[in-house]
């Protein structure tokens, strides 16, 4: 199938580079506006079709068949941006900050017609959908809970594992409430901090805003280190704790050492807020098979599983984005 649509889409190229009547940037936008639902129509009932066939697959067969997967069809698919680095992995692991950037930006990226409806196509699967939802999710959060606390000064905010921290880019540019906030990133990879920082001040710039920001180098390992030998002063009275993303790559067993930590780490009447892909993930295959994007899934009762026990609680919950795939679990401390 995917063969066909690359050689319509070939044709389509040919007419594109040829033209001589009008700007070519201009004429592709017109085409790839009208036929990109196609294009998705095409592609999305094979994604489909993949993921019943590979249900199908026995544990002791996988490997043979990842293999197989990927030498038919990397050749094709390996054209889309998106998918190139998220199997490539050039900072050494998926979900790195240039593919958070992939998902936002213009989706028609690649070389060729083929390659940008490709691309555009797999930045509407719903796993991407979910992550652009995150995104919408934090920053509302963010801006309801600045304004909530008005009265009490200044909001404190610590995101653990935060990327290039798309909702606090957007927190800053579109949000008079950000000047309330003062934030704390921290991730463990220095190229993404330097990005996000620069990131971060044209924000600030381009919203005209005061919001304090600070970076840290940290890793899980060095903050769960530091909790043991009688935890980090650094780190303490916030009014927002969150981790969005990080914890679909880590265990059970660590998430709820750090769903405990980031409890202490808020004050009264503070609230934790941790994502994870759910387990009915539509499109987990296709992204383990061919995008070697391997996550670790949760339901709504493994989300309930890490709220710690004995505290002091107003109340918890778990919701999911409109597609189902993200879950949020959120945990609030009562007052005083």
């Amino acid at each position: 199938m995917l063969s066909g649509v690359q050689h319509w889409l070939t044709g389509v190229d040919v007419g594109i580079r040829t033209t001589v009547t009008r700007r070519r940037d201009e004429l592709e936008s017109e085409i790839f506006s009208g036929i990109e639902g196609r294009v998705v129509e095409e592609v999305l009932p094979s994604m489909e079709k993949f993921e019943e066939v590979s249900a199908e697959i026995s544990e002791a067969e996988v490997a043979v068949h990842k293999a197989y997967v990927r030498r038919e069809l990397h050749p094709i698919v390996l054209c889309s941006p998106f998918l190139y680095r998220t199997y490539t992995k050039p900072l050494g692991y998926a979900g790195d900050y240039e593919m958070v950037n992939m998902m936002l930006r213009n989706p028609y990226e690649g070389s060729s017609a083929f390659a940008k409806l490709l691309n555009f196509a797999l930045l509407n699967t719903e796993p991407v959908v979910a992550h652009r939802n995150r995104i919408d999710f934090l920053v509302e959060k963010l801006r309801s809970e600045c304004a909530r606390r008005v009265t009490r000064g200044r909001t404190r905010v610590f995101n653990l594992a935060c990327g290039p921290a798309m909702e606090v880019q957007r927190f800053l540019r579109e949000c008079e409430e950000s000047d309330l906030a003062e934030i704390d990133l921290l991730d463990f990879n220095p190229e993404t901090l330097e990005y996000t920082r620069e990131r971060i001040q044209e924000a600030r710039m381009s919203g005209g805003r005061e919001t304090q920001v600070r970076y840290f180098q940290r890793s899980v390992h060095q903050l769960l280190r530091a909790a043991t030998q009688g935890g980090d002063d650094e780190f303490a009275n916030y009014d927002i704790v969150y981790c969005a993303g990080l914890f679909d790559y880590l265990s059970q067993r660590v998430c709820k050492r750090l769903v405990e930590l980031f409890c202490t780490m808020i004050r009264p009447g503070g609230i934790v807020i941790v994502t994870n892909v759910a387990a009915s993930n539509p499109r987990k295959a296709w992204m383990e098979y061919v995008m070697e994007w391997n996550l670790i899934y949760r339901d709504e009762d493994e989300m309930n599983d890490l709220v710690p026990d004995g505290l002091n609680l107003k109340g918890t919950k778990v919701e999911a984005d409109s597609t189902g795939v993200n879950l949020f679990l959120e945990i609030e401390l009562a007052n005083g």
